[in-house]
């Protein structure tokens, strides 16, 4: 009997402790997979903003193509600034132009979807700064827009790119409470702005999340009877019905045939979206060849940027790079400063070691999307090959090429120990002696360089008022040059005179200057 209970008693212990052990497992999983989802929130590295800009955020040429497409574009990252900076007043009238403008003539559908578009990334920063912004134009259409595209991002963050049998239950219950919030905001800046086309294509893309069939339709119907030329929300149709989404290549390629290429030329271009999901299939189960063929096929429809996109992203994985960079400049031509083609184009250069190219496009694409997908896995590749890059310019005596790259890893990784280190030794590996750099310096009075190559030399004397008066000289006649408001922070930070080296690292941060922004922080 005594054996009996001992034995019982030594099953439930072991049980005990099992169910303890599984417990413990589920609950490190959970807060494994709460970081996990976290982390796809957060921005990896937090580049500087874009300068603001003077006027309308837009770039390129006035007037429009023969087509009636307009030549300029919406600066997305000038926009991004504008919130940044708290510019409330000068966000708003920008998408209230960008939306009377295509509601004037829908040959300018892309204005008002890019400025949306510009706040479609999930860095938790943003919600803050748009909610301030809806707090001081309660009336506004666009700073509603503007969140809900934001929270759109979130949402789909916050699921992860995992089939739905393999998302976690947090994660779907995460997406599900952002959701709601979202359709609000889209909904509350059609109730403000009835033809903001945008905002249906927003909830075209949430429809996607929810599996939704009557909110996709819905959604579908309205912009159609809103814009029925408009091309981008019928693309958002498109993408919607792909098959990974629930949807079928057959119901793509239907949707596609009921566009009336009458309305709008461009509408021919809607199957070659069926193709470019059909190449990315074919790359994501190693099929590089039928990859070609589709994209080849999509790209045969017409100059489309997306396709060129697609078609140079199946040529990387064939290792064809110097094809892959035709089609993704291209590309950039026709869609410029698209974050997902610098990102593509960047993972290309960085292929063929071109380390400055692959770093100018990737800040680039980070400075409309700090969360983008792919950033994290380039960051380290980009930051040690403009490394390397700078020290073979380096050890070639090309010291000043050298400093120029990295100071341009300074943009990405700006407080890296191994990027400091190496600018310092840079920096002091010159046989030029202070007077003649003083020379040299005078000599070119606009060139950042010349200045640079003194500033060293005058801090390892000691002399910062000096320097910091040669910088002040130079910053009357370049005024927005940010690395110069860096070196002379470095000066006034020297001479111990706080105050001064708190505005300089602002002034570099408000131009561009990651390593000011970082060092604000710090």
């Amino acid at each position: 009997m005594g054996r009996r209970i001992f034995r019982v008693v030594g099953v439930l212990g072991i049980v005990v402790l099992s169910l303890g052990i599984w417990f413990k497992w589920r609950e490190q999983a959970a807060k494994a997979d709460e970081a996990e989802r976290l982390g796809r929130l957060q921005p990896f590295v937090e580049v500087a903003p874009a300068p603001l800009p003077k006027g309308l955020p837009l770039k390129g040429d006035e007037g429009t193509s023969a087509e009636g497409f307009p030549r300029q574009w919406v600066d997305q990252a000038g926009l991004r600034s504008l919130l940044i900076h708290k510019r409330f007043a000068q966000l708003d009238a920008a998408f209230t132009h960008f939306q009377d403008a295509f509601e004037k003539d829908p040959h300018f559908e892309r204005w008002p979807a890019d400025a949306t578009a510009a706040f479609g990334s999930s860095e938790p920063a943003l919600r803050p700064l748009l909610d301030a912004w809806a707090k001081a134009f309660p009336e506004s259409f666009a700073p509603r827009l503007a969140r809900g595209a934001h929270l759109s991002a979130v949402a789909f963050a916050q699921r992860g790119t995992k089939v739905v049998q393999e998302t976690s239950g947090g994660e779907l219950a995460e997406m599900r409470a952002t959701l709601p919030l979202a359709h609000a905001d889209l909904e509350r800046a059609l109730a403000l702005r009835p033809k903001a086309v945008a905002a249906l294509t927003e909830e075209i893309h949430l429809s996607m999340l929810t599996g939704d069939a009557f909110a996709y339709a819905d959604a579908v119907r309205r912009a159609d009877e809103r814009c029925p030329s408009c091309f981008l929300h019928r693309v958002a149709a498109m993408q919607a019905r792909r098959p990974r989404w629930g949807g079928s290549y057959d119901e793509m390629r239907a949707l596609a045939a009921s566009a009336p290429v009458v309305d709008n030329p461009r509408f021919k271009l809607l199957p070659g979206y069926a193709l470019l999901d059909v190449a990315d299939v074919a790359i994501e189960d190693d099929r590089p060849a039928d990859a070609l063929t589709a994209s080849d096929e999509a790209c045969a429809l017409g100059d489309h940027w997306a396709f060129l996109k697609g078609r140079g992203h199946v040529l990387r994985h064939r290792k064809e790079y110097d094809a892959a960079l035709v089609d993704l400049t291209r590309a950039l031509e026709l869609r410029p400063g698209n974050p997902d083609v610098l990102v593509e184009r960047a993972e290309v250069y960085l292929e063929q070691k071109k380390g400055e190219l692959a770093a100018l496009d990737f800040i680039a694409a980070l400075r409309v999307n700090p969360s983008h997908a792919r950033g994290e896995q380039l960051y380290g590749p980009v930051v040690q090959t403009v490394i390397f890059q700078a020290w073979q310019a380096h050890l070639a005596g090309q010291r000043l090429d050298a400093l120029r790259l990295l100071d341009l890893a300074s943009q990405v990784a700006p407080l890296d120990g191994e990027v400091l280190m190496r600018r310092g030794m840079v920096q002091e590996a010159t046989d030029a002696g202070i007077e003649e750099l003083r020379a040299n310096a005078d000599a070119a009075p606009d060139d950042l360089r010349a200045q640079q190559a003194l500033d060293y030399a005058l801090a390892n004397e000691n002399h910062h008022e000096e320097a910091a008066a040669r910088w002040t000289r130079y910053l009357a006649r370049n005024p927005e040059d940010g690395r110069a408001y860096m070196e002379r922070a470095g000066a006034w930070n020297h001479l111990g005179r706080r105050p001064e080296t708190i505005a300089d690292l602002e002034k570099a941060c408000d131009f561009g200057v990651t390593e000011g922004c970082a060092r604000l922080r710090k």
